[in-house]
């Protein structure tokens, strides 16, 4: 991407910014507060439909106030004549719509977005992001951070609409092997033994055992969460309720807002 674009499309964004504060959430009142709460095809709804909206707005005037390239309103009026606006800036959504939020006082360094899945056979399939800060240009803030997340999770899930379950169990390795044991839970077991110095005689300095076992404590919750007895229990009754009223038909008219077509 040439300098002069990408200034034309960091400054569509900038444009969209300024828009949505100063003007859209002025005009109908929202309260800082409340802007995250607001759905892309409300603000882009307003902007297009609305009096006041962008077609009633003066080209030179907005421009200067955003502080943005003139070729930047001239890209946000070609999306809006063919239609592709909220989609090119619903990727950037929580930049936007957050982009008046202060930066966090506490200094983050990473953000790490897993998914892992686990078959019964001991194939795990497993998609990593990672974006360290110093890949940044500028430190991590509430919407760089909500937008990261929501366009990673976009990844996997189409992963999954790609190759199916059975499609992504067949690309993934098995890592039990032929051994009837789990290996996660030997692996555990051994952490645990080291940490605590079962295994060596060698305990850990006080200060610094704690802080390892709860960054193996975290790793197992990445890798394979526990549930909580009293969850479980929850989960076995209301299976059993499940099965109890399974079978049962519902007297009275028809439920749901949809039909589904036969056959579908």
């Amino acid at each position: 991407m040439d300098l002069q674009r990408q200034k034309r499309d960091e400054g569509a964004v900038t444009l969209m910014k300024y828009l949505f504060h100063q003007v859209f959430a002025v005009k109908c009142e929202i309260p800082p507060e409340r802007r995250g709460d607001v759905t892309p095809s409300y603000f882009f709804g307003w902007l297009q439909q609305d009096p006041e909206g962008f077609t009633g707005m003066n080209a030179e005037e907005v421009i200067a106030a955003a502080k943005v390239p003139a070729e930047s309103w001239e890209l946000v009026q070609e999306l809006f004549a063919k239609g592709g606006v909220m989609e090119t800036f619903s990727q950037h959504w929580h930049l936007i719509s957050l982009a008046d939020r202060a930066l966090p006082r506490h200094k983050l360094v990473g953000v790490n977005l897993n998914l892992v899945m686990t078959w019964a056979d001991g194939t795990v399939c497993h998609s990593q992001v990672y974006m360290p800060d110093e890949m940044l240009m500028e430190p991590f803030s509430d919407g760089m951070v909500a937008s990261i997340l929501s366009g990673n999770a976009a990844q996997f899930i189409a992963k999954i609409v790609a190759h199916g379950l059975d499609g992504l169990h067949d690309m993934s390795p098995n890592l039990r092997g032929n051994t009837p044991e789990d290996p996660f839970e030997v692996m555990m077991g051994v952490l645990i033994q080291h940490l605590r110095g079962e295994a060596t005689g060698k305990q850990l300095r006080d200060d610094l055992r704690e802080p390892v076992e709860k960054y193996v404590r975290l790793a197992q919750e990445l890798i394979r969460p526990v549930i909580p007895p009293q969850v479980r229990k929850q989960i076995e009754e209301a299976k059993r309720a499940a099965l109890r009223d399974k079978g049962k038909t519902r007297e009275g008219k028809a439920h749901g807002g949809w039909d589904i077509p036969a056959g579908f």
